[in-house]
């Protein structure tokens, strides 16, 4: 699929269009400038977690056709008159239906599912915290995110079993 400056908008199959092509959920538009040239938008109404779909497919076996992957820019929440979306990305295992990988909230939030692998060199810009659950019963913290204003802590509940300071006041739990 190309797209010229001029909206010319040409596929490999000799498909040719100038102008604008709408479809239920998507349409090709030269002329827009708020909000993209190719548009894709889900044709329900404004919930959570709906917004426009791109679908990744392809051969599985012969000819046969099947979800390899999907990306989505949906609605983060139900209030009306709120704009808040995120950015989500699906793959496929073997053997199921796709699920969502990574997500990127309205406030630059990156959730990734299943854990997070870095190869190479990785680095982060203010405080780290390592949780095995969602409520921080137990963590680790490296950087300003520490309220008693250490470097590092490790954690158990409220009480804390490692603390190491800028000020070399260290302590063990």
């Amino acid at each position: 699929l190309t797209i010229a400056s001029t909206g010319l908008v040409s596929m490999t199959d000799g498909l040719a269009v100038t102008g604008t092509v709408t479809t239920t959920n998507a349409y090709i538009d030269p002329s827009a400038t708020a909000q993209g040239t190719l548009i894709v938008q889900s044709n329900t109404t404004a919930a959570i977690n709906k917004g426009g779909t791109i679908s990744l497919d392809g051969a599985y076996t012969g000819t046969s056709a099947t979800q390899y992957g999907w990306i989505i820019g949906a609605k983060e929440n139900a209030t009306g008159a709120n704009y808040a979306g995120y950015l989500a990305f699906g793959t496929r295992p073997a053997g199921s239906t796709s699920v969502e990988r990574l997500r990127i909230s309205s406030t630059g939030l990156v959730t990734c599912a299943n854990g997070l692998a870095v190869t190479g060199t990785g680095s982060f810009t203010g405080a780290l915290t390592v949780s095995t659950t969602s409520t921080l019963t137990g963590k680790v913290n490296i950087g300003s995110a520490n309220t008693d204003g250490s470097a590092f802590n490790i954690r158990q509940g409220s009480y804390n079993q490692v603390n190491i300071t800028s000020a070399a006041n260290n302590g063990w739990g």
